[in-house]
Parts: C-alpha cells; sequence; structure tokens
C-alpha cells in the first residue's frame, strides 16, 4: 500500500501536489482506496475520496508502531561523485539515519557551485522522501546545509567516530559502540575519495571525535557510509 507523508489543515490531511498526481495518474486509485499517511511520527490508515474540484481524506486506523533508531544518527559524508552522494543519501535514509550533512573536505573531487546549492539540497529532499516512504520511516530525516569539515562541532551527548583508513585498531569500531549507551546521538564522519588532509584529522581529534577502522579492507566512501551506517543500525536495534 502507498504511504505518503503529509501535512494538516484544518484538521484535515493534505497531500503535497505531487503526491496527489502520484495517486491519481501513476497509482490510479479511485475514490475509497486506501493509502497510509504519515503525520507527526505516526502512520494512519486512510481512504481517499475525490469531488469534483478536490479531495478528501478519511482516516480509518491508527497503525503507528516504533520504527525508528533510538539514538540520533548523524552522517558527515563527503562530498563525493553525485550518483554516488545520491545513494548515500538514499540508502542512510533507509537505514535510519537522523541527519545527513554534506560536508566539504580539501580532497573532495566534487565542488560546489553555491548558485546550485539550494537545487542539489532540494534533489537530496527529494530523494529522502521517496526512500522514507519506501522503507516505512516515521520521521523524515533532515538534509543540513553543506558545512566545511572544520565547522563541524560535537556536543557532549554526541559520540563522535570518523572512519580512517590507516587506523590499525581493527576492532575500534566495535569496541567505541559499546559507549553508546552514555550517549544520546552519534555523528560519522566519512571523508571523499581522495582521503583526508592530516590537518583535517587533527581538527576532527581535537573537537573530540575518535579515529575508528571499518575492517582490513579499503571500502569507496559511499560504501564507508552504508557499512559504518549499517553497523550502527544493528548494534542499536540488536541490543
Amino acid at each position: 500500500m502507498q504511504r505518503y507523508f503529509v501535512s494538516k489543515e484544518n484538521n484535515n490531511f493534505i497531500l503535497k501536489d505531487s503526491d496527489l498526481h502520484h495517486i491519481k495518474n501513476v497509482m490510479r486509485l479511485k475514490s475509497g482506496d486506501n493509502i497510509i499517511c504519515v503525520y507527526e511520527n505516526h502512520s494512519y490508515l486512510c481512504s481517499i475520496n475525490y469531488t469534483k474540484e478536490n479531495y478528501s481524506i478519511t482516516v480509518l486506523d491508527n497503525l503507528s508502531k516504533d520504527v525508528e533508531l533510538d539514538k540520533k544518527v548523524i552522517l558527515y559524508q563527503a562530498l563525493i561523485k553525485n550518483d554516488n552522494f545520491d545513494l548515500v543519501v538514499q540508502k542512510a535514509t533507509e537505514i535510519g539515519a537522523s541527519i545527513i550533512v554534506p560536508t566539504i573536505f580539501k580532497r573532495s573531487v566534487i565542488k560546489i557551485d553555491n548558485n546550485k546549492k539550494d537545487s542539489k539540497i532540494e534533489r537530496y529532499n527529494k530523494i529522502v522522501k521517496e526512500a522514507s516512504e519506501q522503507s516505512h520511516r516515521q520521521k523524515l530525516p533532515t538534509i543540513a546545509q553543506y558545512i566545511n569539515v572544520k565547522d563541524i562541532k560535537l556536543d557532549k551527548n554526541t559520540l563522535g567516530l570518523m572512519a580512517y583508513e590507516n587506523n590499525q585498531d581493527s576492532y575500534s569500531f566495535k569496541n567505541s559502540l559499546y559507549e553508546l549507551d552514555g550517549y544520546q546521538n552519534i555523528a560519522v564522519v566519512i571523508g571523499p575519495e581522495g582521503g583526508f588532509e592530516q590537518d583535517e584529522l587533527d581538527y576532527l581529534l581535537s573537537v573530540g571525535f575518535k579515529s575508528i577502522s571499518l575492517g582490513k579492507r579499503i571500502l569507496r566512501s559511499e560504501t564507508a557510509a552504508i557499512y559504518a551506517l549499517s553497523v550502527i543500525s544493528y548494534y542499536l536495534e540488536g541490543k
């Protein structure tokens, strides 16, 4: 059954124009057919009914169950080639990330045109919405504005980890996760195709991030992000 994130107006659920188009012209749903509406982290079984010039949504049942991770997961993802960054946004959403932050490193192959930032953020948000509906998320992850790596901050309630391929402690990722019970959030930094500059590593360490290894093999940036988030999700949901 199709799932849509909705807003509310005068106590009625309101669909985005693009979602209404999808319902009527792609899914070809008729009056009385059912959809699932997601509003303020709750899911509702609803029926849609068309009037001559509009539509109405009737709530039939509350379907809410908790599918979100019990810690906020923040991904600082280095800028990488567009298709690969889109893939990270999609999979990070499916896995359970709360915030995705496009992060600029010195060795980032992709350079951002300031005139195109807003359109890129808009595209990422579209990917987030579609991935959230597909994976039955009840809360849309946030796509933050672009940030320079040296503008990253870490508060005392957040466990900070950075994936560094030259880290020799192959067990540090596992050991670090054991510390999660003492934190409300976890932040993960994934570097670019060209790796970190030494001053970037030094900065992240100075603000409290811990250097971790993702294993004995060297992973591509998009693979590292998906792998790290998957391990975190497995740990949080397996307790």
